[in-house]
């Protein structure tokens, strides 16, 4: 559990975590979208087998995971298309499921989820940029303290 848990002077804090997740479904948007499999190996005497996971499941796992930590800074235009999100996906489950379950490798629905997804998460940049997230900080104010701790500001 010490891996979750960062002190003030690491300099890690929410907003590089937001961006640091942002980053990573970036990542994984930029190769070839394939279902999970085993990977199997042989030779003469063993057999290996190796999953290589899901990259569309990563990636909507991704989103649907940013999504839910941001929610609680989602501004009146971001609760209506989260609302819209949800209506969508709950018709698209119900279109795609037989028995209440979709189909492992239902590509339909695989294709039709990643696109409703890739739209949510062009509105979660949408959100950032509306929050500022994307702009850095030009100076601190540590950049304005000289070695005596004493604070010049830019003002004079």
């Amino acid at each position: 559990m010490n891996n979750y848990y960062t002190k003030k002077e690491d300099g890690l804090d929410f907003k590089q975590l937001i961006l640091g997740h942002f980053k990573k479904i970036m990542e994984i948007s930029l190769n070839e979208f394939t279902h999970g499999y085993w990977n199997i190996s042989k030779t003469p005497t063993s057999e290996t087998k190796t999953y290589v996971p899901d990259s569309r499941e990563e990636f909507l796992q991704g989103i649907e995971t940013l999504t839910s930590v941001l929610y609680p800074f989602f501004d009146a235009k971001m609760k209506e298309i989260y609302k819209k999100y949800v209506d969508a996906d709950k018709k698209l489950t119900e279109k795609h499921s037989k028995g209440g379950y979709i189909q492992k490798n239902n590509t339909l629905h695989a294709v039709e989820k990643h696109r409703l997804v890739k739209d949510l998460f062009r509105e979660i940049s949408c959100l950032l940029h509306r929050l500022d997230y994307f702009k850095v900080p030009i100076y601190s104010e540590e950049d304005f303290e000289d070695e005596e701790g004493i604070n010049y500001d830019r003002e004079g």
